[in-house]
């Protein structure tokens, strides 16, 4: 009895983790998807945008004072 109710657990979590794969293989791509949709708009690409912006004011200053 104890062999079957082991099994049958097994199976159980088997067939869990199965669909939390899948699940999690879903939000991946969506998370994919949204990342190349919004390229360069990201929270952690503020500081590199700073920087382009703060080389780019430079450079107009530069081309301004010519």
């Amino acid at each position: 009895m104890r062999e079957q109710q082991a099994q049958g657990t097994s199976e159980f979590l088997t067939i869990e983790l199965n669909i939390t794969r899948k699940k999690l293989e879903e939000q991946e791509r969506a998370i994919t998807q949204f990342k190349k949709q919004n390229m360069g708009e990201l929270p952690e690409q503020r500081d590199a945008n700073l920087r382009v912006l703060d080389q780019l004011q430079m450079q107009y200053q530069r081309i301004g004072m010519a």
